[in-house]
């Protein structure tokens, strides 16, 4: 993906020459012939973003969905893709449940107050030479006893909320969300829609900037001899292919191909030839 953010004082240069360039381009309309006027073409707008993010999972998956598109603008922590993650929501279920059960602790409880009740009272008989020595120990071991299992269930409810955050955050990795405000560059929804893809590394590019440099408009991002290229690899040419069929070296080829691939904002020839057909470059 593609943030751009520009700040506060460039938007204002930005709108200051703006307003130069059209009171600029009204002047020079106004004072050229009108067939040289009328031949005029505005000047397209290149941004350069000054910030870019690869994102990807930290986890090998399925794609679930990826809710984004080339061209969309996205907030900060907005969620861009996701895998599937069945079983890592049906583990965090199971964790809540065991986290939040507390029949154990509550039991464990209850036979601490029972074992304190049976030590009290064998001590007073004890005090009042009813019983023998014998009975209280006997009452302040099973009250030890007591407390002893009370701290085992507290503990095993600790590790049940330590389990439950971990099932959370294997959860929270299979969410893919934007580091920052921006605009979608390119993403992995651009192959087949119907494919689920397993992927480790990169899923959408993103990135963030402001610099803004004019530049003539090109009825197709390619050259002439890129779209000749271009046209090859969509027949499924192999580069040596398309070298011996345009005369060219297979590292010239290269260095096209990787051209092709910067300017449409692509990754592989699937990619470049289904961007190709929707710019019109391919029909």
């Amino acid at each position: 993906m593609t943030l751009h953010r520009p700040s506060p004082a460039l938007g204002a240069a930005l709108a200051a020459s703006a307003a130069h360039a059209t009171d600029a381009a009204t002047r020079a309309a106004n004072a050229a012939p009108p067939s040289i006027a009328a031949a005029a073409r505005p000047l397209g707008c290149l941004i350069e973003p000054d910030r870019v993010a690869d994102l990807g999972s930290q986890v090998i998956g399925v794609v679930d969905q990826v809710r984004v598109e080339r061209g969309d603008r996205v907030d900060e922590g907005q969620v861009l893709a996701t895998l599937r993650s069945e079983v890592e929501n049906a583990s965090a279920r199971a964790a809540q449940t065991r986290a939040q059960v507390d029949a154990d602790v509550l039991a464990a409880r209850a036979n601490v107050q029972l074992a304190e009740q049976k030590k009290n009272r064998a001590e007073a008989l004890v005090a009042q030479n009813f019983v023998s020595e014998q009975a209280a120990e006997q009452a302040r071991g099973e009250l030890e006893v007591a407390r002893q299992r009370l701290a085992q269930a507290e503990s095993q409810q600790q590790i049940s909320r330590d389990d439950l955050r971990v099932a959370q955050a294997q959860r929270a990795l299979r969410i893919l969300k934007s580091p920052f405000a921006g605009v979608v560059k390119y993403r992995l929804g651009m192959m087949p829609p119907d494919s689920e893809k397993l992927f480790k590394t990169s899923c959408c590019p993103l990135s963030q900037g402001h610099e803004v440099f004019a530049e003539a408009p090109l009825d197709s991002p390619l050259s002439e001899r890129e779209q000749e290229v271009l046209s090859l690899i969509a027949t499924g040419s192999t580069n040596k292919e398309i070298a011996g069929h345009l005369h060219l070296s297979p590292h010239t080829v290269k260095e096209h191909t990787s051209a092709i691939y910067r300017k449409l904002g692509v990754r592989n020839r699937a990619e470049a030839t289904r961007q190709a057909q929707r710019l019109k470059i391919l029909v």
